[in-house]
């Protein structure tokens, strides 16, 4: 029996954000689009590209016998609005699964940290195409990579989990989940899922970026596997999994880093007054975990309930509210100026205040403040 996926995610944000939302994750079935063949020239693909400024030309060698797939090419980047990078591809349509092992084989000598070798879908062979990758860093990163629209700037939710073995993207209807393997453990979700939606068919396949215009890196992509989602022929079981990350908000793109993720349930989670850790409630206690990732530990209360008590109005406060004119939720930051001059001692008048809109985002509501008012927790309406 399959198993179907119900992912609780809570995210954390430095520098504007932090957030926590819900999504889902179901288990599939699958079977082969097309087995690996002696007979084709590029296996399992239909064809090769260069996207952006790829000099000298990128190249794709198969070697049947090894079913494995080796990909070489320059490029400034896979990232910000446009990707320099090779690509090599199958057009495909529905749910979908592609999988590999990837490994740099070059070891010695040096390389940028930035170098990736991808498995990517993406809307068109356009270089500002939207995409979504599961995209393994020269530094040993693993990430899910995404550009929503056209011409927009890319994102990613980075992970702090060792270096995978084996990494997985998956497409069912809009949301397309990150799996990944350490070890000799089985694929597993990590909590880095988006929801969005490819028109039409698309491009399923390998990608290479040296993140370097002047030489070329190259990739070995071994065991790969591209097949279609089918739905799960009896009802699957339901797991529950939560996640905790953090999200940075820039003008050049929003990168997140996942911080911890357990199948379970946690909820709450909160900054500590330094910024180092991340606190939150799981199983009546009250954990804490380094805002750079690691294992939780449960925080020493002496044996009292858990209870949380509001504090009070500080200097600065973060508030929610909405926004008529756009429809949407947002985050403003209230810094309190005066009482009113008039107020008697004691007077709860409200304070003079000058609010600055800080985030925008659909459906989001408050959920709490970082103490240095740097950062904001935020949940989905």
């Amino acid at each position: 029996m399959s198993e179907k996926f119900i992912r609780r995610s809570i995210s954390v944000t430095r520098w504007v954000s932090a957030l926590a939302f819900f999504g889902f994750v179901f288990g599939i079935q699958a079977r082969p689009l097309l087995s690996q063949s002696a007979a084709a020239p590029l296996g399992i693909f239909e064809g090769s590209t260069d996207m952006g400024n790829v000099t000298p030309p990128g190249t794709t060698v198969y070697d049947p016998a090894a079913r494995t797939y080796t990909l070489s090419a320059a490029g400034g980047d896979i990232w910000f609005r446009a990707d320099d990078m090779h690509f090599v591809w199958k057009k495909v349509s529905g749910d979908i699964s592609l999988t590999a092992d990837i490994d740099f084989p070059v070891k010695t000598g040096v390389h940028d940290p930035h170098r990736k070798a991808v498995l990517m879908f993406r809307q068109s062979l356009d270089a500002d195409s939207p995409y979504v990758d599961a995209a393994w860093h020269g530094s040993g990163i693993a990430a899910l990579q995404y550009r929503r629209a056209k011409g927009s700037t890319t994102q990613d939710i980075e992970m702090t989990l060792p270096a995978p073995g084996r990494l997985r993207i998956e497409k069912r209807g809009d949301v397309l989940t990150l799996f990944l393997s350490v070890g000799n453990e089985p694929l597993h979700q990590v909590g880095a899922s988006i929801r969005l939606p490819f028109d039409g068919p698309f491009y399923a396949g390998l990608g290479v970026c040296a993140h370097n215009t002047k030489a070329a890196e190259k990739a070995v992509f071994s065991n790969v596997e591209l097949k279609t989602l089918t739905p799960p022929a009896t009802p699957a079981q339901l797991a529950l999994y939560s996640t905790l990350h953090t999200i940075g908000i820039d003008e050049k793109g929003g990168q997140s880093t996942m911080v911890y993720t357990t199948k379970g349930h946690f909820e709450a989670p909160n900054w500590t007054r330094d910024g180092k850790f991340l606190i939150f409630d799981q199983a009546g206690k009250i954990m804490k975990v380094a805002a750079a990732g690691g294992t939780p530990e449960a925080i020493d209360i002496g044996g009292y309930p858990l209870q949380r008590q509001p504090r009070p109005l500080a200097r600065r406060q973060m508030v929610g509210h909405h926004l008529q004119h756009a429809g949407k939720a947002g985050v403003a930051r209230l810094c309190c100026s005066a009482r009113r001059r008039d107020a008697a001692p004691g007077d709860r008048a409200p304070l003079l205040v000058l609010a600055y809109l800080v985030a925008r985002r659909q459906n989001d509501r408050l959920h709490s403040a970082e103490p240095r008012f740097r950062q904001y927790l935020r949940h989905p309406c």
